[in-house]
């Protein structure tokens, strides 16, 4: 039965560091307690965002070289529970998805990201014993410790709320640290069981608060919702184990638990009203755009996983195939972690997820009245958490997260009975793992080096230099050839330096065919070229994609018009009609100003005037001119946001707001 408890040593192994008969073993186990530190600062960030592949790439290859310890390690054999099975049938249900993924090489990256990490389920019950729960806790809270703190110090100097720290956004950081609170709170009691000091066990409770604290300044409405109920749950476990014991001491100690209690709550309503509390009662509102914006993605996010129930459009595939789906503007990530597994890789594997995860709250339960007690209630928690929070937003797409995850899966569900004896010098299952990582490290340094190559073309792109850029983005796909964005940056660039980019035009859209954007680069090729029944098939395969695309619908009524062909009056009152929809009436933030209505408005002015339906267009160029004006209530905002998001020529998607403005008033004037 797995316990907290340490147990007293053999003779043959008192002289053993932490009870391993072996130095790989040992080396093994100090590389998994440096992963739990390092993971929330390495491992945090969003790589179909920020392109960050090194940090992935060197946490697969490192983990290639500690399985391969592992291997050599004869106590440090895999232990399978049915937890075990099931994930394994979740990772090979992933891999199945990638063989009809719509997108492979990012498919490819997505399945090597999560198999890494939950290489770190397996490894921690093969590591697993009594004394070394301590040490396996204590990595866990301290890696989330050193990223939260920045965040805090930051609210302490600024009163600014929102903070991110090392993780993607604060969403992201507020799920790490609602699954760490229960673990966390569970920390002090084992830390008395090793070393009953009432000045350690104090010290080793300040976690506790300073996470809590880093949770409210995130100001995450899911976070602080995910952290409710995982406390919860795990109060409730804590009380059913231990609720003799508790009883009696709340009545020893009444007046230390009051007084304890209102100081929390004191305090936590003091920080709760400069923080979590204004985006809740913002969120009761009806115009609250937040809320209604991601509960439109969550419908589109059902609609693709109806579209593809079985193996879905494949792994990492949401970012290109959501707009297809889109009700409202684009997102990368479906703001819901279990629809978006079911839209990437099927419903199945969302479904093997559950079963792994309620296997592992059964074989906790089952030991929760024993010495494992701390442990089942707070990983316990931690789970509830992830599912609670993967509700709201996509946790589980930040790799130290799924860390973390596997982490308390291996704690619940570990069982130790006795393995059977095995003469085997290497074993076969480390083996294998040890080859799979190097392959996913190698496929994901592959990208690293691509987008390496692609920064520095970029430079040379800022510099005036487009030939030079364009010939150094033929290394990047050289590098990473898989990669349409790379093909797509090559073939933009190389028509910029006057070369001819069909080529990889082409190639970009063969290998990426659900991006609009591939398909209107070789629009606007074509419509160079003089070829209008080209261009007119790029635009309709575009748009097929990204029918909400207003930016693509008004470049091709630009094309249209141009052409003397009046169709191009349709694509403009499409935008139009868009404009009084859910796209145009919930931007994902306040900030983002869609301008493409005002342009529209400005454009099929003529055929209003001709139709004498002035009535209307006065409406419409009031409406324009109101969204004109919050765009420049917005300018310097929305220049920092362009320079924090980068881009590779961080272009000004409203440079035309002064001339626009004018055109629009003296169309007001002309109407009065």
């Amino acid at each position: 039965m797995l316990s907290s408890r340490p147990a007293p040593p053999p003779a043959s192994r008192e002289g053993n560091i932490l009870g391993f008969d072996s130095l790989p073993a040992l080396l093994s186990f100090g590389a998994l307690l440096a992963l739990l530190i390092g993971a929330p600062t390495n491992l945090s960030g969003y790589w179909p965002a920020d392109y960050s592949f090194w940090s992935q790439a060197f946490f697969l290859l490192i983990g290639a070289g500690v399985t391969l310890l592992l291997a050599l390690s004869p106590d440090a054999r895999p232990r399978f529970s049915n937890t075990a099975w099931l994930l394994i049938a979740f990772l090979l249900w992933n891999a199945i998805a990638i063989s009809t993924s719509v997108y492979k090489h990012d498919s490819y990256l997505e399945v090597a990201r999560v198999f890494g990490a939950f290489v770190t389920f397996f490894a921690v019950s093969a590591l697993w014993s009594p004394e070394r729960a301590i040490w396996i806790v204590g990595a866990w809270v301290l890696g989330l410790l050193g990223s939260d703190g920045s965040s805090v110090l930051e609210f302490i100097q600024t009163r600014a709320a929102g903070q991110s720290a090392t993780f993607s956004n604060q969403n992201a950081l507020a799920n790490a640290l609602a699954m760490t609170l229960p673990v966390a709170l569970i920390f002090p009691i084992l830390v008395r069981r090793r070393v009953p000091s009432p000045a350690i066990v104090a010290l080793s409770a300040l976690p506790l608060g300073i996470i809590g604290l880093g949770l409210l300044i995130t100001s995450s409405k899911g976070g602080f919702l995910a952290a409710l109920v995982a406390l919860t749950v795990t109060g409730i476990l804590i009380c059913r184990a231990k609720a003799a014991v508790l009883g009696v001491a709340i009545r020893r100690h009444k007046a230390a638990f009051g007084a304890g209690a209102l100081v929390f709550l004191v305090l936590f309503g003091l920080i709760a009203a400069k923080t979590v509390l204004p985006r809740l009662t913002a969120a009761r509102g009806a115009q609250d755009n937040s809320t209604i914006f991601r509960t439109y993605v969550w419908r589109s996010t059902i609609d693709m996983a109806r579209a593809k129930p079985l193996t879905g459009f494949g792994p990492g595939s949401f970012p290109h195939v959501y707009p297809r789906f889109a009700k409202v503007s684009y997102t990368r990530h479906a703001h819901q972690s279990w629809s978006q597994i079911a839209a990437e890789n099927g419903i199945p594997a969302t479904l093997l997820l559950f079963a792994a995860i309620a296997c592992a709250f059964t074989a906790g339960w089952k030991r929760l009245k024993t010495q494992d007690w701390p442990l089942i209630a707070g990983m316990s928690g931690a789970i509830v958490a992830l599912l609670v929070h993967g509700c709201f937003d996509s946790g589980y797409l930040t790799t130290s997260i799924v860390i973390m995850l596997a982490v308390a899966l291996a704690i619940l569900a570990y069982d130790d009975k006795p393995l059977q004896e095995s003469n085997a010098r290497l074993n076969p299952f480390w083996l294998g793992t040890t080859l799979l990582l190097a392959l996913a490290g190698n496929q994901t340094q592959k990208a690293a080096s691509g987008e390496d190559a692609r920064f520095v073309a970029s430079d040379f792109l800022q510099k005036g230099a487009p030939s030079v850029a364009a010939t150094r983005m033929g290394e990047a796909t050289s590098n990473d050839p898989g990669s349409a964005r790379l093909w797509s940056t090559r073939g933009r660039w190389q028509e910029l330096s006057g070369e001819d980019g069909e080529i990889s035009l082409q190639t970009a859209a063969a290998l990426q065919p659900t991006v609009a954007n591939n398909w209107a680069n070789l629009a606007r090729r074509a419509t160079k070229s003089g070829t209008p029944r080209q261009t007119e098939e790029y635009y309709a395969k575009a748009l097929e994609n990204n029918p909400l695309d207003t930016s693509l619908l008004l470049e091709r009524a630009q094309y249209r018009l141009q052409s003397k062909n009046s169709q191009g009056y349709d694509d403009l009152e499409k935008i139009i009609d868009l404009w009084t929809q859910p796209l145009g009436l919930y931007p994902p933030i306040e900030q983002n100003v869609n301008l493409d209505f005002a342009r529209a408005t400005s454009l099929l002015a003529p055929k209003f005037l001709q139709s004498r339906d002035k009535a209307r267009l006065q409406g419409l160029v009031t409406h324009a001119l109101a969204d004109c004006s919050r765009a420049q209530s917005f300018a310097e905002q929305n220049a920092e946001m362009r320079r924090q998001l980068g881009g590779e020529l961080a272009l000004d998607e409203n440079a035309d707001l002064g001339t626009l403005v004018t055109e629009l008033q003296q169309l007001q004037t002309s109407l009065k």
